[in-house]
This record gives structure tokens, C-alpha cells and sequence, in this order.
């Protein structure tokens, strides 16, 4: 995966994250392939997010709760999929607001 990402990109993979954290809420558990590819995702972006915007102004440690667990092979409670789903869609919200395209 590429070290940055345009914002449209990150969007796309944000909102995949997203999902699967959502049906995560509703009892669905994802592959393990999915799980960790949705925990690796959080990562990047919050790793992007933090060099581009600053420390602190995208906190997405509740998404990446959410999916550690999920890569755990297990399912969150109910809270901690609704903080992350939360997050990222405050987050996602946020970086269509600044996105020129």
C-alpha cells in the first residue's frame, strides 16, 4: 500500500472501514483477511491524517479499537463499534469538506 494517499482514495477505504466495523455492530464478524485489512487501513490513514493535519485534529484510536479486536478475531461491543463508526464518519465528513475535487 502506498505511503500516502489522495483524498478520494482515502475516503473510499475510510468508508470501507467503516462498513465493516458497522456490520461488525449487527453480530457480522469479517474474514481475517478483512478484519486486518480494515485495522491496516486505520492505521495508514491515521499515520497520513497526523503528517498532513497535525497530532490530535484525527483522533481515530476508537476505529482502530474496533478493529484490533475485530483482527483478534472477536466482535466488539456495541459502544466501541458505535465511537468508531462515528469517528469515521466525522472524519470522512471532514476530509470531503477540505477535499478541492
Amino acid at each position: 500500500m502506498p505511503p500516502y494517499l489522495d483524498a478520494s482514495v482515502l475516503i473510499s477505504r475510510l468508508e470501507a472501514a467503516q462498513r465493516v466495523i458497522a456490520m461488525a455492530r449487527l453480530g457480522r464478524k469479517p474474514t481475517r483477511d478483512a478484519a486486518r485489512q480494515t485495522l491496516d487501513m486505520i492505521d495508514l490513514a491515521e499515520n497520513q491524517l497526523k503528517r498532513h493535519s497535525g497530532s490530535g485534529v484525527f483522533d481515530l484510536s476508537a476505529a482502530r479499537a474496533a478493529a484490533a479486536v475485530l483482527a483478534l478475531d472477536h466482535l466488539p461491543n456495541e459502544a466501541t463499534c458505535i465511537g468508531a463508526v462515528r469517528v469515521l464518519g466525522w472524519t470522512i465528513s471532514q476530509l470531503r469538506e477540505n477535499d478541492p475535487a
